[in-house]
Order: structure tokens, then sequence, then C-alpha cells
């Protein structure tokens, strides 16, 4: 990310100046803090994925391999395809 925004910064200041990369850096700071924050939000949603229940058998299973490796247990969504 910092080598996108670098190399942006560069490519607008060569064409628009010094006022062009202020506004850039703007840009920037934006989309880097919501693709970070944000991107898994952004593609569950692209992809309309649905939550599975709690006594769906995926999450069973999951939910006995996060208990042997000692970590929390994550949402599990599914996305239907076609």
């Amino acid at each position: 990310m910092a080598i996108l925004t670098f190399l942006f910064l560069f490519v607008v200041g060569v064409i628009a100046g010094q006022g062009g990369m202020i506004i850039a850096l703007l840009i920037a700071v934006v989309t880097n803090f919501v693709g970070y924050y944000f991107s898994d939000k952004l593609v569950l949603k692209a992809y309309r994925a649905e939550e599975l229940p709690p006594d769906h058998q995926v999450v069973q299973l999951i939910k006995q391999l996060v208990a042997k490796a000692a970590l929390p247990m994550p949402k599990v969504f599914i996305i239907n395809i076609g």
C-alpha cells in the first residue's frame, strides 16, 4: 500500500504539481484507511455472503478446530454461486 501511495503521489506530482500532490495525499489516506479497515465487509457485501447459523455442520467443524488450536471463533460466511 505504501509503494502504491508513493507511486500515486509521484505521478500526480509530475502532472499537477505540489497542490495536486496534497489532494492526492488526502485521497490516498482515505482510500488506504477504508481499504484496511473495511475491505472484508465490502467483499462480503459485494458477494452477498450470508453468515451461517451456529448449528450448521461447517460451523460445528470449525468450532472443534478452534477449540483444539485455542483460537477465537471467527464468523463463518457462505457465498451462494449461481
